[in-house]
């Protein structure tokens, strides 16, 4: 492979979790380059693979807010709903006026569908009190990320290689990543998208992770089965708690993660720890109308934040930049991080060649939330 193509730039992305898939679909989207996709084992072997995904209207911040609205923007013009990411109402209970302005102040408000919510859950003989409603959707990164790979395949620009890329640095003529085995890929560009594997490296984009101040934190959920008949298509959240009881994907289970704080820790596995288990399971029978829990699964992982809960869009070395979603944020807005991370290393859009099937497009329904 030379140092840099005469006739076309070379975009090389580290990671193909949902972000580095995301990011690499939409260099081949709006411009006219090869990209190649790294990933040390398989796409969506990371965190992103092993966790669904609540795309719920929270502007943490104002930066949140349009990665949010720009995320939003891209499922509805570029994807279109389906099975990849489906909406469902969410109840928002006991809001503080900061919070539900940080909920409700950026989306549209759902107003119509409020009394036939009120109806549905009066078939279960359980009316929740002091509550806000608002659209929000389910996304299932591992649909998500084969409707995209699937599409990019296709495209002779694209390649997906498997192998650990240790640094990238700059050359005369581009960037050079090394990997562990001893091979070196030349390219225009490199952008690094390792999840919370990153705090973890010892190269140059690991101390730009520490020094932006990114921490690893424990990630606390689990999926419940609940009775089929008593299950619905409505998330119930404290925002202010945070813990979210969520739709899932079969017709019995619901998903919920749990706000706790365990910090620093490396990306693997744990236990669920039995006080934020009791956590759920109350809130289940307190605060929702699934009735008991039949069983559960746990799920437990590991998320990257920082001081802000700001997602990381960061230069190294030039022509490397490193993207990382901080405050569980990598999978609902990874369509803005991509587009702020091909944009910091190939400019505006161009004319590339990718689009997507305009029958898939053309049959998905509209967001309701726009």
């Amino acid at each position: 492979m030379t140092a840099r193509s005469a006739a076309r730039q070379r975009l090389l992305v580290v990671g193909a979790g949902i972000v580095g898939i995301t990011t690499a679909f939409e260099a081949l989207r709006g411009h006219d380059v090869d990209v190649t996709l790294i990933d040390r084992t398989a796409p969506l072997a990371g965190i992103s693979g092993r966790a669904g995904a609540g795309d719920l209207p929270l502007g943490w911040t104002p930066r949140h807010n349009d990665l949010m609205h720009r995320s939003w923007d891209w499922h509805r013009d570029v994807l279109g709903d389906g099975p990849w990411r489906t909406p469902y109402l969410s109840v928002w209970y006991d809001l503080s006026p900061e919070t539900r302005q940080m909920v409700l102040g950026g989306t549209t408000r759902v107003e119509g569908d409020v009394a036939d919510f009120t109806r549905l859950l009066a078939g279960s003989g359980w009316i929740p009190t002091a509550y806000d409603v608002s659209w929000s959707y389910r996304i299932s990164p591992k649909i998500l990320a084969r409707r995209l790979l699937d599409q990019m395949v296709q495209d002779p620009r694209f390649t997906l290689m498997t192998g650990e890329v240790h640094e990238a640095v700059d050359v005369v003529d581009g960037v050079v990543a090394e990997l562990d085995d001893g091979r070196s890929l030349a390219a225009s560009a490199v952008v690094v998208a390792v999840g919370p594997w990153v705090t973890s490296r010892v190269n140059s984009w690991g101390r730009l992770a520490t020094d932006a101040g990114v921490r690893t934190k424990r990630v606390y959920g689990f999926r419940a089965r609940v009775d089929p008949e008593r299950r619905t298509d409505v998330m119930f959240a404290d925002a202010d708690a945070g813990i979210f009881a969520m739709p899932a994907t079969r017709p019995d289970e619901i998903a919920l993660s749990i706000k706790h704080d365990e910090w620093d820790v490396p990306p693997s596995s744990a236990d669920l720890p039995d006080s934020v288990l009791q956590r759920g399971l109350d809130f289940i029978e307190r605060r929702t109308p699934f009735g008991a829990v039949r069983s559960f699964e746990p799920r437990v992982h590991v998320d990257t934040y920082d001081p802000d809960a700001v997602p990381v869009v960061e230069s190294t070395v030039p022509g490397v930049v490193v993207v990382t979603g901080t405050h569980g944020s990598g999978v609902r807005l990874s369509p803005g991080l991509a587009q702020d991370a091909v944009a910091r290393v190939l400019g505006a859009p161009g004319r590339g060649a990718l689009t997507v099937s305009s029958a898939v497009a053309a049959s998905a329904p509209s967001s309701p939330g726009k």
